[in-house]
């Protein structure tokens, strides 16, 4: 019942319906209080996630229990339970530091019966079928298709992954698209100066598929839509960053180098044209 009443409480504030807010800080992290009753955060507050996370929160399947890998320091599985979203959770650290760290944060939010914190690499903490959903953001793409190599019968198990990977993000959608998996959605998010890819994951057996080596470096469902803004904005600041490395190569006088011009100045015109006519 009380799940319920926080899937409601959430339902009512995405309709609009909660829109008195002000804006607190306890112990460096921003929260929202609400000044009616729509509110679902110890003592009235609500969190506040960066933009990232807000987006990785936005792919989690509601109403089912998630896991967080490499979560740090667990605001997203408090969200997460705070909304309403998760009835459950499960923290993921390998690191005594932040495997502590995010056991201190559950414990001070009083949420450590419904968020349990476990020591152990990736998937290991988890058993498979578990959770539904297990997200993995943060780390960078090599580290995350490693967590997943080294688990990979169980990682069928659970129903989707979401994904925030850090550069280099090649790694992890060569192996999704080695292993079959589909892409159900690829999100660009920005967050301060800067965009994030994020990608939702459904890892059932099927055949093999091909990316290019655009689609390896920035995502196949994410150059179908140049059109959309924060997209052209990616798109945009990945054009300035290639054009960087032509520029640097162009200096060089290494074969190494002549080849991996002839790479980067095929993306420069893909991106440009994706630009110009997107």
């Amino acid at each position: 019942m009380v799940f319920l009443e926080s899937m409601l409480k959430c339902r009512l504030l995405h309709q609009g319906q909660a829109i008195t807010k002000k804006r607190i800080t306890l112990g460096g992290i921003e929260y929202y209080k609400q000044d009616n009753h729509a509110d679902y955060g110890q003592g009235g507050e609500t969190m506040k996630l960066s933009a990232r996370l807000e987006a990785v929160a936005a792919r989690v399947l509601v109403g089912l229990s998630a896991a967080d890998i490499g979560a740090d320091h667990a605001l997203l599985s408090v969200y997460l339970i705070r909304q309403g979203i998760c009835p459950r959770m499960v923290i993921g650290e390998v690191a005594d530091g932040p495997y502590k760290r995010a056991r201190r944060y559950v414990r001070s939010q009083d949420l450590h019966r419904v968020i349990e914190v476990r020591k152990g690499n990736g998937l290991e903490v988890l058993a498979p079928a578990e959770v539904a959903t297990v997200v993995i953001a943060g780390l960078g793409g090599k580290n995350t298709a490693d967590i997943l190599c080294c688990s990979l019968a169980r990682a069928y198990t659970y129903q989707r992954f979401v994904f925030q990977p850090m550069r280099p993000v090649y790694p992890l959608r060569k192996l999704i698209a080695d292993l079959g998996w589909a892409i159900s959605h690829e999100d660009i998010v920005r967050d301060t100066h800067d965009y994030y890819p994020v990608i939702t994951v459904e890892p059932r057996r099927h055949p093999a598929y091909e990316l290019d080596d655009l689609e390896l470096e920035l995502g196949p469902l994410v150059l179908e839509q140049a059109q959309r803004p924060e997209v052209r904005g990616y798109l945009g600041q990945e054009l300035s960053r290639h054009r960087g490395i032509v520029a640097g190569l162009e200096r060089s006088n290494s074969p190494a180098a002549e080849e991996k011009l002839l790479l980067y100045r095929r993306r420069v015109k893909r991106l440009k044209e994706m630009i110009d006519h997107g």
